[in-house]
């Protein structure tokens, strides 16, 4: 065989060969089906009888065999025709009754086809689509008519047949890739005219539908639907299959999941939305740890989400960039960033949101869709298989972030917000104030190192005053540095008096109040009156019973309207089931009280609160002086209320545990409630078995006429 000779047949349309280009003459139409089927085995065995059959079919003549053995002959003259003068293997052998024609792959339009299918799923799978689109169109070319043309009997019939039904299958992969690539109108114009030959071919028709609904043809899609159920129904009494079904109801609710793909630009960097890092950034160094670790672990099914929370100007957002900073390089396709603003009045939509990040990740804002869901969906299909880090900051509630969250494992989020966000599938922490070498660090780090070496006792005292809250003690700062001779002796005098300081912790754009302010507005008329009578003792922390007498709630409601306060990052837990306040928040709530609640109102939560103590002493006293009256007479405690005690002892241990919160009660009584003078009184001389603070602590109280 001459190796150098190159052989090419079509039969997607008139069977015709060529060898090394020039055109082969292959005889009758009974010669050429011969060829045909022995080019369709691909090197495989075809026996004469099978030839014989796809020739004439179950009942051949009687010279069928004869004839078939001649037309082999003759091909293998006209393949071969100076076979004798090169010799070598033959191109046409005979094993047995049967006969191979062996050819190189390729050597047909039907194996090109398949290879261009193939070449054509392969770039599919890798992501290309426009070679898959480009190879299926070069595989449609190949077709130069009908398949076979001129071939008669069962094979060529059936053959026929099944290279048509190929076409279609390839045509239809072919209008898939058109309506993802944007091109509904070929896909819509290519498909009519297949129409008429395939009317109920269903899967034809759904991608007719979603072909007319993308060029925006929706009630001619809608139609489509509709002419076929009908042709279905009353010729053969089906309805249609569930593909079409589903693109009929997609297209009645306008699901934008059936428009074409996002047009994404190639050459669109990663994202590196990061803010800056924080240069004079202190402390924090288990929470770093903890958030890098959570953030980095090994991938599982779902993205790693942590959320840092706590009250306004605990440094959450410092925190969370640092860290950022620290992972960025594990997350090499981008780092997005978003300021939701959940603390305004106009919180940035998760659909904004959404919009910000596609077009962040090279999709073009007339392929970014309307719909918030469909834009949740792409933003989901973007981040599949890529390593993208998300800082969400500020978010209001779990609502806002819910939509954004990725669905792939290899991306993580990181979320800040004052609230605790329930039902968010997260981890984090919970970040407070500093510790106060670290608050005096960082105050060292903003006004310099020397300035807090010579006043070493003043810069702790300004920390503590400042709650060890970063924000604070920043403000602080900015104020010392506009001011270098300025001492923290001067401002620390400032700050001592609780009715001015937070007027001080303002500088430039820095307040610490509207800081308050912003979580203030959040709450709702109940938890805000709440924000403010919790504050009417001036205590840190209040007992939860504390907390029913002062709100006049029962237990439980109080217990709820508590848990809704701590939620909201206004308040902190305690061990006790009650609540704890920073002292800025309460200072802050404290003067909204003044302004917002009457003189009445005030005093009377004083009244209620002192009404617990009252019982409470009564209760105690009667453990010192059992059966004896005289302390609930004198008192005039309310029954029902207060704490029960089996013996002197623990009236003792309750007390002291309470010394701080009594004393700091009875002051504000003294200070707000000038009426019960005398019932304060009452209580500090009751006291006086009990507890050895009462009279030592509490001289003024004496002092007030029985």
């Amino acid at each position: 065989m001459d190796h150098d000779r190159t052989f090419s047949f079509t039969l997607l349309g008139a069977v015709s060969g060529y060898r090394d280009g020039q055109e082969l003459a292959l005889g009758s139409p009974q010669q050429r089906t011969v060829l045909a089927c022995l080019l369709s085995r691909d090197d495989k065995p075809v026996d004469i009888d099978e030839l014989i059959v796809a020739i004439w079919g179950e009942d051949p003549p009687k010279a069928a065999l004869g004839a078939a053995r001649t037309y082999v002959s003759r091909l293998r003259t006209i393949l071969e025709p100076d076979h004798r003068d090169y010799g070598g293997p033959r191109l046409l052998v005979s094993v047995g009754t049967a006969y191979i024609l062996r050819m190189p792959p390729g050597s047909t339009d039907v194996q090109l086809v398949e290879q261009d299918v193939a070449a054509a799923n392969a770039a599919r799978l890798a992501g290309d689509l426009s070679r898959a689109h480009r190879l299926l169109r070069r595989a449609e070319q190949r077709w130069r008519g009908v398949p076979l043309t001129g071939l008669v009997g069962p094979f060529a019939e059936h053959s026929r047949d099944q290279l048509v039904q190929r076409r279609l299958t390839i045509l239809e992969k072919r209008f898939e890739l058109d309506l993802i690539l944007g091109e509904a109108a070929v896909a819509a114009a290519d498909i009519d005219p297949l129409i008429a030959a395939h009317p109920l071919r269903e899967s034809l028709r759904a991608l007719q539908m979603q072909a007319l609904y993308q060029c925006g043809r929706r009630a001619e899609a809608l139609s489509v639907f509709t002419d076929v159920r009908r042709v279905l129904t009353d010729e053969f009494g089906i309805d249609p299959g569930p593909r079409l079904t589903e693109i009929h109801e997609r297209i009645l609710r306008s699901d934008t999941g059936l428009l074409p793909a996002p047009s994404i630009s190639s050459t669109a960097p990663a994202p590196a939305q990061l803010p800056a890092d924080i240069a004079d950034f202190t402390g924090r160094s288990e929470f770093v740890a903890t958030l890098r670790r959570q953030l980095t672990a090994t991938p599982g099914t779902a993205a790693p989400i942590c959320v840092v929370s706590g009250i306004g100007g605990a440094g959450k957002t410092a925190l969370s960039v640092h860290v950022a900073h620290a992972v960025r390089d594990q997350f090499p396709d981008g780092q997005l960033y978003v300021d939701l603003a959940g603390q305004s009045p106009r919180p940035v939509a998760p659909r904004d949101v959404l919009g910000h990040f596609l077009r962040s990740l090279g999709v073009e804002q007339p392929s970014i869709p309307d719909d918030q869901s469909a834009r949740a969906a792409l933003f989901r299909t973007l981040l599949a298989n890529r390593k993208v880090l998300l800082l969400l900051d500020n978010a209001r509630d779990s609502s806002q972030i819910t939509p954004l969250l990725p669905g792939c494992s290899g991306c993580a989020v990181l979320v800040t917000s004052r609230a605790r966000l329930a039902g968010t599938p997260a981890t984090g922490v919970d970040v407070s104030t500093f510790e106060p070498n670290d608050a005096v660090r960082l105050l060292g780090k903003l006004i310099g190192g020397q300035r807090v070496a010579a006043e070493p006792e003043s810069a702790q005292q300004l920390a503590a005053l400042c709650g060890h809250l970063p924000l604070a003690i920043r403000i602080a700062a900015c104020r010392l540095q506009g001011r270098p001779g300025m001492r923290i002796a001067d401002i620390v005098r400032r700050l001592a008096d609780e009715r001015r300081r937070l007027p001080q912790l303002r500088s430039g754009g820095l307040d610490i109040r509207s800081t308050f302010q912003l979580g203030y507005d959040q709450l709702d008329s109940t938890l805000a009156r709440a924000f403010r009578i919790l504050a009417v003792p001036g205590i840190e922390s209040v007992p939860l019973r504390w907390a029913a007498a002062l709100l006049d709630l029962p237990e439980p409601d109080t217990e709820d309207v508590l848990d809704r306060l701590i939620a909201s990052g206004m308040v902190q837990a305690t061990g006790t089931g009650g609540c704890r306040f920073h002292d800025l928040l309460r200072v802050f709530a404290s003067d909204l009280g003044a302004e917002i609640d009457s003189d009445d109102d005030r005093r009377a939560a004083l009244s209620r609160l002192l009404s617990f103590p009252l019982t409470t002493v009564s209760n105690a006293y009667r453990t010192q002086r059992p059966g004896h009256s005289t302390g609930k007479r004198r008192l005039g405690a309310p029954p029902g209320s207060g704490i029960e005690f089996s013996d002197f002892s623990s009236a003792h241990s309750r007390f002291e545990r309470e010394r701080g919160l009594m004393r700091a009660v009875l002051d504000q009584c003294l200070r707000q409630a000038p009426d019960r003078q005398q019932t304060v009184a009452h209580v500090v001389m009751t006291l006086d078995p009990l507890s050895e603070w009462a009279t030592r602590d509490h001289e003024s109280s004496k002092a007030v006429a029985w």
